[in-house]
């Protein structure tokens, strides 16, 4: 129980540091990080509530140490208001966060009446059976409401995966897919938590919660610094792509192709335009494919010409063309507010690993050295 006290301890101080300092920092300016906070927020007074009934902080105080606030009601709502602003979706915020608002309440009230009720009705054997059972109606009925909302949140979202949503454009979401699957094991734990409780007579009904509260407590810090960071991300991206002007995409074709030249040359020209001019270098899924379909050239064909007016192979060369693009805003101070990764991303790179290794491949430094030499300069 110590163990799992420490681990509770440390994710209910990195919960409330965690929203210090992001409430401080964003000041309600972004609605899906506060959102994402609330949710870290309201994971953090659940545990913070389970260790103080734990050390029996509560233990000279009657309503105090049986009140049980439902913090959990909150969790599921406040990510779905996350997730929907997130994806960019018109789903009713406002319906979900007041339902639960409502729930939140009345659990409340009706808590504290059966409380009084029992109280001064009941010997002390009564008392605890009768309060044990209501503990467990109340318990399963939030378990239902949070399940509910959990399975919500994965409709709308293989809906958003599945229908191309305009964010797919700036994350891979990758990331939420994990999350449902950590939140899907801690709403089993939570649903065999219940079930043991139910069926045995624990001293210490902790024990079997202990699990639960681990498991709470990586979700403190994995989803608020994932939301936090792929939101800090996708914001600098969007904005980027607004801010982009065409003097900043590097041209190397002609726009018109020579007839004169020879069909070698013209092919290369063709290449050259439909990749830089149309801007197709910044796709992180251009593929030889790609441009063999659009050209109706063979990919050996486009493959051996790249090679040989560039000297380089297909990936060498669209990452030339993307590094170049992404040195011009590392370089202009416009640019300067943005992460290095928002630029290597906006470039038409599809990871940090990918970009690091191209920008270091074609300049033989990193992006962070070459950003800091020119502004030095």
């Amino acid at each position: 129980m110590e163990f799992f006290n420490i681990i509770l301890i440390i994710g209910i101080a990195q919960g409330f540091i965690f929203n210090g300092v992001n409430f401080y920092r964003y000041k309600f300016t972004n609605t899906p990080i506060l959102y994402i906070n609330l949710f870290v927020l309201a994971l953090t007074l659940n545990n913070l509530q389970a260790l103080l009934i734990e050390k029996e902080i509560y233990s000279s105080f009657y309503y105090l140490r049986h009140l049980l606030v439902p913090w959990y009601i909150f969790i599921t709502p406040l990510f779905f208001a996350f997730l929907t602003k997130h994806l960019r979706l018109l789903n009713n915020i406002k319906l979900v966060l007041v339902t639960t608002t409502l729930v939140f309440c009345i659990s409340i009230i009706i808590r504290l009446f059966v409380l009084y009720s029992i109280n001064e009705n009941l010997n002390e054997f009564s008392f605890l059976s009768t309060l044990k059972s209501y503990n467990t109606i109340e318990e399963f009925i939030g378990f239902l409401l949070t399940l509910l909302i959990f399975i919500y949140c994965i409709v709308v979202f293989i809906k958003a995966y599945r229908s191309s949503n305009d964010i797919l454009k700036f994350d891979n979401l990758i990331w939420l897919k994990t999350f449902f699957i950590i939140g899907f094991i801690a709403i089993l734990f939570w649903l065999l938590a219940i079930i043991l409780n139910t069926a045995y007579s624990f001293e210490d009904s902790s024990i079997i919660y202990s699990p639960l509260r681990v498991i709470t407590s990586i979700l403190i810090y994995w989803v608020g610094y994932q939301g936090m960071y792929q939101q800090k991300i996708i914001s600098n991206r969007i904005s980027i792509r607004k801010n982009i002007e065409q003097e900043y995409f590097l041209s190397n074709s002609k726009t018109k192709v020579n007839k004169n030249k020879s069909k070698q040359k013209e092919l290369f020209y063709k290449i050259n335009y439909f990749i830089i001019e149309e801007k197709k270098f910044i796709d992180p899924l251009l593929s030889l494919e790609l441009v063999s379909e659009h050209l109706n050239y063979s990919t050996s064909q486009i493959s051996l010409i790249i090679n040989k007016f560039t000297n380089n192979n297909f990936s060498d060369y669209i990452n030339e063309q993307r590094v170049l693009l992404a040195k011009r805003m590392l370089a202009n101070k416009e640019f300067k507010q943005y992460s290095i990764l928002s630029i290597g991303l906006e470039s038409g790179f599809n990871s940090k690993s990918t970009f690091y290794n191209a920008f270091k491949k074609h300049t033989g430094i990193t992006p962070a050295k070459y950003r800091k030499g020119i502004f030095n300069k």
